[in-house]
């Protein structure tokens, strides 16, 4: 198509795509990193130029090609269309402002865009796109813009647009359409105090989390399914201690923001994906070595899912402070996930069983109720007796209770955990490591945005 004739398509998809690549050029360019308020200013610029410039261009060579020049609206369509696939929509952007109760926002090819809320209900909006494959072009966008690839060699990619929003895009051959999936942390930078308050942990949880096991040094582990509160919980347990400790983060994409909240002792590290199949990437488990030559007081490996698991573990068992997430239905399933992963790389499975239950102090598991409730359900104590690999429960439901919230077992806790704890923190209250005290559990209703944090993205 010649430069002027792709200013006389009359589908705005196909014009929007000419418009970028005819005046690319002139708009703002993207400078490579930049800060999300930076993106805003560069967004509202390139949309000032396209309506006060590019687009009355464009209806000139229509008139002058006895074209049919392009109505208001149809104007704001194409320019909306331009900045979808510059800025990632700022169509789902604006949804996700317009619903605080938002937790995930799904968008498959050319169908709605669905938005899963916090009580439990979805909401429907129009489609982004008119067409299935225009989405890869926007994805494409995304990836490019924060120095990941996404093509028929990488059809997957995992972006984080903001310290609250996780983008996940899917393309090419090895899906039916494309998808973006989107997940809102709405409670980032949640403390214990507000798991507490929010009824989703006890008092003496509170207590074993936030003072307990930042003094004493104990390793945790969180599990639970998807979407139960892991990354919630595991933040909300680093940011109890002291904001001088040094911390270390390993993700596959950045996504627990500790750096964000306050933190300036962190350093944070992302794996590299490699562009082709031919190029080595970075993975999770090459970072660790490199991570424990920085001699952090705190490791937090954001999930454990890969060849990192060997590191991570190697890392807890050595003494240093070591936090991980890893999926699994029970505390002792996400047990079993981690030797998996130490199973990964030759280690007998017995060997990697034991390395696991003598690494971590404690096992966190997190709960969802279909009504999107979550909680802590389990928390155990793995160890070695012997030979043999041992499970000791800290907390359990109760048959009792009217609900699943943990509560304190009523055999005593193992001795070697007491030793350990009371060898780093001598003032160790048991009593109150073992206190029930609830606060009402907090279920969020239709439209109550109560519990959210408000964070900009």
């Amino acid at each position: 198509m010649s430069s002027g004739a792709g200013a006389l398509c009359a589908d705005l998809g196909e014009l929007a795509e000419w418009v970028r690549r005819e005046f690319g050029d002139q708009l703002p360019a993207n400078p490579g990193r930049e800060s999300h308020l930076a993106r805003e200013r560069r967004q509202e610029k390139t949309k000032y130029v396209l309506e006060s410039d590019v687009m009355p261009r464009i209806n000139d060579l229509r008139v002058q090609n006895s074209t049919t020049p392009l109505t208001l609206t149809e104007e704001d369509t194409v320019v909306e269309m331009v900045l979808s696939s510059m800025f990632l929509l700022p169509h789902l952007l604006g949804i996700i402002d317009r619903e605080p109760l938002a937790e995930d926002v799904v968008a498959l090819g050319a169908s709605p865009i669905r938005v899963d809320l916090a009580d439990g209900t979805q909401k429907l909006y129009p489609p982004m796109v008119s067409e299935d494959r225009a989405m890869e072009r926007v994805i494409h966008d995304v990836a490019e813009a924060h120095h990941r690839p996404f093509s028929f060699e990488a059809p997957f990619v995992d972006v984080q647009l903001s310290p609250r929003l996780r983008f996940h895009g899917q393309g090419y051959d090895v899906v039916s359409r494309p998808g973006i999936f989107i997940r809102v942390h709405r409670v980032l930078g949640a403390t214990l105090d507000d798991l507490l308050q929010w009824g989703c942990i006890s008092s003496g949880i509170a207590y074993l989390l936030g003072e307990v096991a930042p003094n004493a040094r104990l390793s945790v582990a969180f599990t639970g399914v998807q979407g139960s509160g892991k990354t919630t919980n595991m933040r909300a347990a680093v940011l109890a201690y002291p904001e001088t400790t040094r911390i270390l983060t390993i993700e596959t994409d950045f996504e627990l923001g500790i750096a964000s909240l306050g933190r300036q002792w962190t350093q944070e590290m992302q794996a590299r994906i490699p562009v082709t199949t031919s190029a080595r990437g970075i993975s999770c488990g090459d970072l660790m070595r490199p991570a424990l030559r920085t001699r952090a007081e705190l490791n937090v490996i954001g999930e454990v899912r890969g060849d990192e698991g060997g590191p991570a573990i190697r890392a807890a068992n050595i003494g240093q402070g070591t936090m991980v997430t890893v999926h699994g239905d029970s505390a002792e399933a996400g047990l079993e996930q981690l030797v998996d992963r130490v199973c990964e790389d030759g280690t007998p499975r017995e060997i990697a069983r034991r390395m696991v239950y003598k690494s971590f102090d404690l096992v966190v598991h997190c709960e969802i109720a279909p009504d999107r409730a979550r909680w802590v359900s389990e928390i155990i104590h793995p160890l070695m007796e012997g030979d043999q690999p041992k499970i000791h429960t800290l907390y359990e439901p109760s048959p009792t209770a009217a609900d699943g919230r943990a509560r304190v077992s009523p055999t005593s806790w193992p001795p070697r955990l007491l030793q350990k704890i009371t060898m780093n923190e001598p003032a160790f209250d048991v009593q109150a490591a073992r206190s029930d005290g609830y606060h009402p559990l907090r279920r969020t209703s239709p439209g109550d945005p109560a519990d959210v944090e408000q964070v900009p993205a």
